[in-house]
């Protein structure tokens, strides 16, 4: 899983400079990591691998969580990836281990039920990648990813509350400031709220889709 520091307290300061870059430039890419894992399987109707694998003896919802297990793979390994190179390169510092991996799945799970269910609206791969690209850089934006958000921006502020990725932020932040994993846990929810609310319209329009 996530390798970082195993420290168990907090060094009772805020996110330093390195640290929230690594924060969040890893909550910026791991939505476009996770975003091919989610295009695949539009992908594959478009190409009409799934009208052969019709004739296999392998449900529909089967081949659809092998594609989500895949995205989920494949965030958790991105994740891994940034905050090892950039506590080995850059000296960030990611916190004691519990909370971060409580952040960091909720991020991976936030990430693909966004992703899902923009490129719902799409009616290609390419049209789906463009439009979850989109989105994620938005919601990167807004969530402070490269820049802190001034606390006296109240417009700012009310955004950053508004994307997973200011989210993950606050969470890294608290931990840094308290060491308590158990500290991340209502960041941790707003993040899984955006997973939540994102994937069900997301099911259900899917759903709704002529057979594929």
């Amino acid at each position: 899983m996530i390798a970082i520091e195993q420290e168990t307290a907090g060094n009772g300061q805020p996110l330093d400079p390195v640290s929230y870059l690594a924060a969040g430039m890893a909550s910026f890419f791991v939505f476009f990591v996770v975003q091919f894992g989610i295009t695949g399987l539009l992908e594959e109707r478009q190409l009409g691998t799934l009208q052969r694998l019709k004739a296999a003896p392998i449900s529909p919802g089967a081949i659809q969580l092998g594609k989500l297990m895949g995205a989920f793979l494949l965030g958790l390994a991105s994740m891994t990836a940034l905050s090892v190179a950039s506590t080995t390169v850059l000296g960030a510092s990611w916190g004691p281990t519990p909370g971060i991996v409580i952040l960091v799945v909720a991020l991976v799970l936030a990430a693909m039920g966004v992703m899902a269910l923009v490129g719902t609206f799409a009616r290609t791969a390419e049209q789906a990648g463009n439009y979850q690209s989109i989105v994620a850089i938005v919601l990167g934006l807004s969530g402070g990813v490269f820049f802190p958000i001034p606390g006296d921006n109240l417009v700012m502020q009310i955004a950053t509350r508004l994307s997973p990725h200011g989210w993950f932020i606050r969470g890294m932040d608290t931990l840094s400031t308290t060491g308590r994993w158990s500290a991340v846990l209502p960041a941790a929810a707003a993040i899984l709220a955006f997973g939540v609310v994102a994937a069900i319209p997301a099911v259900v329009i899917e759903r709704r889709r002529s057979s594929w």
